[in-house]
């Protein structure tokens, strides 16, 4: 069978397919064998599944295998995810000490008198004037700016890797490990970040309570209330920063990205707007972005494209140039909503692209059939061979949390074998290994973000319930520890200090608050005020019940 293609280039192209081509459209199954399992188990984990032509045909065989891969997969991501969460927390109590706490206690002899030395005091615990630095703010900051860094490209209107990171190469190994992308962000942003440690510095500063309750301190409500404005600020301000750096990483990592992008800025009326939420070969054909030989391997590779050819050529008057067009939203939304949504065009859209004479038709059946294809295509000619395939780069990279944890665990325990009349240390690593548990416990209850019915389905509740219960148990906790006196047991006292700060600090979190303030205030603004609100609504919420419990407990 031969097919003519015409495209707006003014060339034709005639595919006539031989019978190696016929083969090569049906991949011939590849019996299991151990070169299988010689696969880097590590891609296996993140990738979540086993490439097209290593699909097993012996049924019980492929129903053990993807158990076991599965099984292999859960048990990495539950240990990736309590590895960075005790790093984020145990990075955050190291911060806090070296910024503030070792200025007011002497808890451990050397870093006071390191931090001393440097004259590193900046932040403080409210006992004295100045609370509004609280301890956890360069924590806070250093979090936010991280979570802005790992944003996947969809939040950041880039096709290129929809779940991949931005600041990285367009062809790193990297973009694929979606598990480690979650648990950086849930593990180690979220845990080196905390929301309930700020708000009870700042509930314990307005009733006028500092480190005792001998301290004889009076209320210092405007300090709680910068505290409160101070903290969310240079959050969001970090957050908003860590974003910028990723986009200038991903623009000096990727040069022939950032120059369709100056392009497109510089509003060269020559060349076709470029839709950025598409797949990248639709957004490189439709925009006019293919050389001839990229145009050789487009038509080889895909026998449906005349259906992109026909949409595209109905649709060139409303691409052209960057000039304003009231058309051009409603064709990018159309555009999205078949080929990246995968659904049904409203009615509205439909009667639009009617009377403009848009072939849509063509673009539904370039979105059914180019499925059928796609599945063979294992890269496309303008991506260049992928890099840094070196197996044990992976497998270092994916232990490398693993060992780290272990090696700051054993580094805590020694210190306090070797100095146990100094209780800092113990507080350590018990504070540590409770931050695993607070961490897995939000990852839980964000199963109910957007289940709210009706107009509240944007409320991200699941977060709002961790910030919650996080701030009342270190609120209960911090007020316990108050009452204590000196004649009760002293391991009581670094317990309700370990869940504190291991526990309810890693269930809360102020990097997701903002992450998810942040992209819920950038959709259709200024139109709604709805990621202030959420997060004015949580710090408001976090101060009032744990001024509560405090004045019933103290």
């Amino acid at each position: 069978m031969t097919m003519s293609i015409e495209l707006s280039r003014h060339d034709t192209y005639t595919v006539s397919p031989s019978e190696d081509d016929e083969d090569k459209s049906a991949p011939e199954p590849i019996l299991v064998k151990n070169e299988l399992l010689e696969h880097s188990e590590i891609d296996q984990i993140n990738c979540g599944s086993f490439r097209n032509d290593e699909k097993p045909i012996n049924t019980l065989q492929s129903i053990y295998l993807k158990n076991h891969v599965s099984m292999q997969k859960k048990i990495f991501f539950v240990g990736t995810l309590a590895s960075y969460s005790i790093l984020g927390e145990s990075l955050r109590i190291c911060l806090g000490r070296i910024f503030g706490s070792e200025c007011i206690q002497d808890t451990t002899p050397w870093l006071h008198s390191l931090v001393t030395k440097y004259n590193l005091c900046v932040t403080s615990n409210g006992s004295s004037n100045g609370g509004a630095l609280f301890f956890d703010l360069p924590a806070n900051m250093l979090g936010c700016f991280v979570m802005g860094m790992l944003q996947p490209c969809q939040d950041l209107h880039r096709s290129e890797n929809p779940s991949g990171l931005v600041f990285l190469p367009d062809d790193h190994w990297f973009h694929e490990w979606k598990g480690t992308h979650f648990a950086l962000r849930a593990g180690f942003c979220s845990s080196l970040t905390s929301f309930a440690s700020w708000n009870s510095q700042m509930v314990t500063m307005l009733f006028g309570v500092g480190i005792t309750k001998e301290t004889g301190i009076t209320s210092q409500f405007v300090a709680s209330l910068f505290g409160y404005v101070l903290g969310l600020e240079i959050s969001v301000a970090s957050y908003a920063l860590g974003i910028w750096v990723a986009v200038w990483l991903h623009r000096c990592s990727n040069p022939e990205i950032r120059r369709e992008d100056d392009e497109t800025e510089n509003k060269n009326l020559s060349a076709p707007f470029l839709n950025e939420t598409l797949p990248d070969f639709e957004k490189r054909f439709l925009g006019g972005r293919l050389d001839d030989e990229c145009y050789d391997w487009a038509v080889y590779n895909y026998p449906c494209l005349e259906h992109l050819e026909r949409w595209r050529q109905s649709t060139d008057h409303v691409r052209a140039g960057h000039r304003e067009n009231l058309l051009r939203p409603v064709l990018n939304r159309i555009e999205k909503t078949l080929l990246v949504d995968d659904q049904s065009v409203n009615d509205d859209e439909l009667l639009v692209a009617g009377a403009m004479g848009w072939d849509i038709d063509s673009l539904g059946r370039w979105n059914v059939e180019k499925k059928v294809v796609e599945p063979n295509i294992r890269s496309y000619p303008w991506v260049e061979a992928k890099k840094s395939k070196s197996l044990f780069a992976k497998r270092l990279l994916a232990a490398l949390p693993f060992v780290t944890c272990f090696t700051i665990m054993y580094v805590f325990v020694l210190l306090d074998l070797t100095h146990a009349s100094e209780s800092a240390y113990r507080a350590m690593w018990l504070s540590a290994i409770s931050a695993p548990m607070g961490a897995f416990l939000r990852c839980g209850l964000s199963r109910f973000n957007g289940t709210l019915p009706g107009k509240w389905k944007w409320f991200p509740l699941g977060t709002f319930l961790a910030n919650m219960s996080g701030s009342a148990i270190s609120i209960t906790a911090l007020t316990l520890s108050l009452n204590l006196t000196q004649s009760q047991n002293p391991w009581f006292s670094l317990v309700l200090s370990a869940i504190k700060t291991g526990f309810a600090g890693s269930l809360s979190t102020v990097a997701t608050l903002v992450a998810e303030g942040h992209k819920l205030q950038t959709v259709l603004f200024p139109y709604h005020i709805k990621g202030l609100s959420y997060m004015t609504f949580s710090l408001c919420s976090a101060c009032l019940i744990s001024s509560f419990i405090f004045r019933i407990l103290i």
